[in-house]
């Protein structure tokens, strides 16, 4: 279950772009592997989402503040696995990954797109990176937020961010969530999910 408040994050200008074979297996993974099994692992997973974000919506919309949405234990788990895939599928996650292992073997090169995807690809696959994440979100305090101002909240293909406990400043990484930190994730254009960790919120009994 999960509480919603009406304070919001300040929102950003909407824009949303798509760039085509983002998600294909590289060939140095493919190895008689369905190129396509990726993409077609996040198109099934927004695919039993959907209708979980759905009346979410429709609960906080027509909800007033400190009112419950109620979650299943197993939606609790889809949306916390959508969560974290939506936070670890991006551009700058790839990046940032080739970024950290060339500062660790400065001879390894990183240089293609499709080395920094099959980096990616295998790292989240074996490295445990995407269960941590996503155990220190299920594990956490879950807010939604109305936005009612007439500027709309960002939903993109790089939706989910997050923010250090002070709330002072976004944060990047591929550890998980800690010291307070947590997720920023607007669900529609009037509607945020809050995903805090829970140690600073131990003393109020959440």
């Amino acid at each position: 279950m999960a509480p919603f408040s009406q304070r919001v994050e300040p929102p950003q200008n909407p824009g949303q772009f798509t760039e085509q074979g983002f998600y294909t297996l590289p060939e140095l993974l493919q190895a008689g592997a369905d190129r396509l099994q990726v993409e077609r692992s996040f198109a099934s997973m927004e695919s039993q989402v959907a209708p979980l974000l759905a009346r979410i919506l429709s609960a906080v919309r027509s909800g007033r503040a400190r009112d419950v949405v109620a979650l299943s234990a197993e939606e609790r788990i889809l949306l916390t696995e959508f969560i974290s895939s939506q936070y670890f599928r991006t551009r700058e996650m790839r990046e940032l990954l080739a970024f950290l292992v060339g500062e660790m073997n400065s001879e390894l090169s990183l240089a293609s797109d499709e080395e920094k995807k099959a980096l990616a690809f295998s790292m989240f696959g074996v490295a445990g990176v995407i269960e941590e994440m996503s155990e220190s979100i299920h594990d956490g305090v879950w807010m939604f937020a109305k936005n009612p101002s007439a500027t709309p909240l960002l939903t993109s293909d790089h939706p989910v961010c997050i923010k250090n406990g002070e709330s002072t400043m976004w944060v990047k990484g591929l550890g998980p969530l800690e010291d307070g930190s947590y997720v920023v994730f607007p669900l529609a254009p009037d509607v945020v999910l809050y995903c805090k960790e829970r140690s600073r919120w131990r003393r109020s009994g959440l």
